[in-house]
């Protein structure tokens, strides 16, 4: 939502109004994290379209003369863009601090592979954006390591099971990420997963730079990881979005 709403010059809560108002179908939160960690989705289809009888028109009324426009003042309008981007970047950096941890012992892990053809390749397509790169390639392959574990934390979670997908991206990569900052200057990225509550399972979905993947394969293939912890935000609904997470050989309150 929040890249096709660039596409059009609106904000993505107003392209998800627009949607709701003409009754198109949206994906539900997560479709994304679980599209791209392989797992199966199904597209919601769209409703039938019912034309709508014209209005008839309005008599046409006298013409009156409008006062002359008001120069735009060009200060005012880059002052306010100014006074934008600082607000959202307070929000980002206050979402951030009000995170909270999650730790996870470890029980077991195992490493899924999958390769094919690519269904979104799209050699046409114009590359604007990170995601664009998706539709780049006629093949598609598909690397993440999967771990099983119960909660230690946070206290209302604690003993519950949880399953960890971590995927390898190449967005992610610090050379990709340098070359799209710019995309990042007035919206900075949201999250890097997400933790999905549910019954009777948990799960999460996170991403992490593909170029990490060698030596996340060693170190959990000796035994050296036996803790995931992630920081995140509170579970709303079921749903929280993940802003950063660590794998480690001892608990945090134990370093």
């Amino acid at each position: 939502m929040q890249h096709l709403a660039k596409d059009y010059g609106v904000s993505d809560r107003a392209m998800a109004k627009l949607c709701a108002r003409n009754r198109v179908p949206v994906p539900p939160k997560g479709y994304w994290a679980k599209k791209n960690s392989g797992h199966k989705v199904i597209r919601p289809p769209l409703p039938t379209f019912v034309t709508k009888e014209k209005p008839k028109p309005k008599p046409q009324e006298p013409e009156v003369k409008k006062p002359a426009k008001k120069k735009t003042d060009l200060s005012y309008t880059w002052q306010d863009q100014d006074r934008k981007i600082k607000q959202i970047f307070r929000d980002y950096r206050r979402s951030l601090l009000n995170s909270i941890r999650y730790t996870i012992l470890i029980d077991s892990w195992n490493c899924d592979y999958s390769f094919g053809l690519n269904s979104n390749f799209n050699p046409s397509r114009h590359y604007g954006d990170i995601r664009d790169s998706l539709h780049r390639e006629p093949f598609n392959e598909t690397r993440w390591l999967v771990f099983k574990g119960k909660f230690l934390d946070p206290p209302q979670l604690k003993g519950q099971e949880i399953e960890v997908n971590l995927t390898p991206s190449i967005h992610f990569n610090e050379a990709e990420r340098n070359k799209y900052l710019h995309l990042y200057n007035e919206d900075p990225p949201k999250s890097v997963g997400s933790l999905q509550k549910g019954k009777p399972d948990n799960r999460c979905y996170i991403s992490f730079p593909e170029e990490a993947m060698n030596v996340l394969l060693w170190a959990v293939s000796v035994n050296k990881m036996k803790f995931i912890t992630f920081y995140g935000e509170k579970t709303r609904y079921g749903y929280a979005s993940i802003f950063n997470f660590s794998l480690r050989e001892k608990a945090e309150d134990d370093e």
